[in-house]
């Protein structure tokens, strides 16, 4: 039954709807979020920091451009480049000029930021079982290909992982 004024049923919007889905992924995005914020945040981090750290540690030494970064992480130059400040500040991160193109800066792990990799690492294997723990393998393949096929019609891309925490080779 639709709620006075309203052109449409609030069942279907919670339920089967587009409209309604979205609305679910949106609030389980956030859930998420909130849950890697408390899982991250003994290590002094939180989800955006542990994204950062894990995208730089993928490229070893030789670091990561603030660029890819910031495509990676879908955050704009300017805000990348405060969140890299910051992180450089509070010891997480290295910056320095490219040797190849001098325009260009080349963010790489501090030691701090090695050291912290492993219990990273651990922490958001923990909270994963936690949260998708209960669910069954053929269930997790399901919603690994819904979520691909959304990311697609997101980006017009094949899918792919753009952020993964795993230790860089």
């Amino acid at each position: 039954m639709a709620a006075e004024g309203s052109t449409f049923p609030m069942e279907e919007l919670r339920t089967s709807s587009s409209a309604g889905l979205i609305q679910r992924l949106l609030a389980a995005a956030q859930g998420l979020e909130r849950r890697f914020d408390d899982c991250f945040a003994p290590l002094g981090l939180n989800l955006t920091r542990a994204e950062v750290l894990a995208f730089v540690a993928r490229h070893g030494s030789d670091g990561c451009s603030q660029t890819d970064l910031a495509a990676a992480l879908r955050l704009s130059e300017s805000n990348i480049c405060t969140l890299i400040e910051r992180m450089r500040v509070d010891g997480w991160l290295l910056r320095m000029r490219s040797s190849v193109d001098r325009r260009k800066s080349i963010v790489v792990l501090s030691p701090r930021g090695l050291d912290v990799m492993d219990q990273l690492l651990e922490s958001r294997r923990q909270q994963s079982q936690k949260l998708l723990g209960t669910l069954e393998i053929g269930q997790l393949q399901t919603l690994n290909q819904l979520l691909d096929a959304i990311l697609e019609s997101l980006t017009g891309l094949p899918a792919v992982s753009t952020i993964e925490l795993r230790r860089a080779s």
